[in-house]
Parts: C-alpha cells; sequence; structure tokens
C-alpha cells in the first residue's frame, strides 16, 4: 500500500509521509516499541485520503496501541530515512502527552514488545535506534531553548522538561 509522498524539494527527494510519536505518560516515561530487536519510537504511514499527519498519528496510536487520549504537544520536525534506497520515507516526529498507561491492543500485536520507560534510560540503551535518538535529542533541545529564554516552535504547548535533572 502506497501512502502520502512529501517532495523535498532542497534534497530532491519524494519520500512516503509517515509520522513518529515521542509520546510521554503522567509519570513522564516515554513509549518505544520494539522493532527487528531495536527499540524505537510508534510510527504510523499517513494514508494519502488527504489525512494530515496529526490525524494520522492519533489513528495509529489508538488502532496499533489503544491510546484514546493523546495529545499532540508539538512538532519535533522531520528526518529522511532510507535515503539511498528506492523507498525513501519523510518521517514527521511529534512530542505526544499520553493520558492513559495502559496499552490496549486493537490489533494481533506483531510481536515487537512495547514498555513505558524513564527518558533518561531510554538515552542509555545501546539498542534504541536512529529515529528515537532524534526524537529525543530534538525533544530535549527545544526544552533547553525555552529554558534559557530562546525561541520555540509557534505550535508547540506549554510541556517542558527539565533535562538538567536525572528524574527526566
Amino acid at each position: 500500500m502506497t501512502g502520502t509522498k512529501k517532495v523535498h524539494a532542497d534534497l530532491r527527494i519524494c519520500a512516503e509521509l509517515v509520522v513518529a510519536g515521542l509520546i510521554m505518560n503522567e509519570d513522564r516515561e516515554v513509549l518505544l516499541v520494539e522493532w527487528n530487536s531495536y527499540w524505537s519510537v510508534p510510527t504510523e504511514h499517513v494514508q494519502p485520503e488527504d489525512e494530515t499527519p496529526e490525524d494520522a498519528l492519533r489513528r495509529g496510536m489508538k488502532e496499533e496501541l489503544g491510546l484514546d487520549n493523546l495529545e499532540i504537544v508539538k512538532p519535533l520536525g522531520s528526518i529522511i530515512r532510507n535515503r539511498g534506497s528506492p523507498n525513501p520515507k519523510s518521517i514527521e516526529i511529534f512530542f505526544c502527552k499520553a493520558l492513559e498507561k495502559e496499552i490496549k491492543f486493537y490489533r494481533e500485536p506483531r510481536g515487537d514488545k512495547r514498555i513505558w520507560i524513564r527518558l533518561s534510560q531510554a538515552q542509555e540503551m545501546f539498542d534504541l535506534d536512529v529515529l528515537a535518538k532524534e526524537a529525543i535529542e530534538r525533544l530535549k533541545s527545544q526544552s533547553l531553548k525555552r529554558e534559557n529564554g530562546g525561541s520555540t516552535n509557534e505550535r508547540g504547548g506549554d510541556f517542558t522538561i527539565d533535562c538538567r535533572s536525572s528524574n527526566v
């Protein structure tokens, strides 16, 4: 199935549009999923039927994880994955808050595991994939900018993280 395409004119790449959610719960833990022996943030393909990236993220997290109460706080930018392949992906990353911790499987799990883990512990995982590392670094970078009086994305929310603390 082919999803929505995004053209990156500056890179001369036409890539399939995918969304990723760095999801944090009320206990300040992030959700990671295991895929191909690596831990990452959950992702979803954007459907070509005029679906927005935010709608695709909400749909995917509800269908795959049963997260009904997902608040999209702010975008964290995008990355290109598989740039040299015939099927590159443009991944739009969002920081989200889950208002529930229980993961309910509406679909049969594909064998991948899901965990809630402290942000500081996630950063120490040797099998954390590039997408998850990038999402965490972008969140930390934006949070530090806000703490130091710098600018943040105009779509950003009021949720901040004290990155200097080991409690994150």
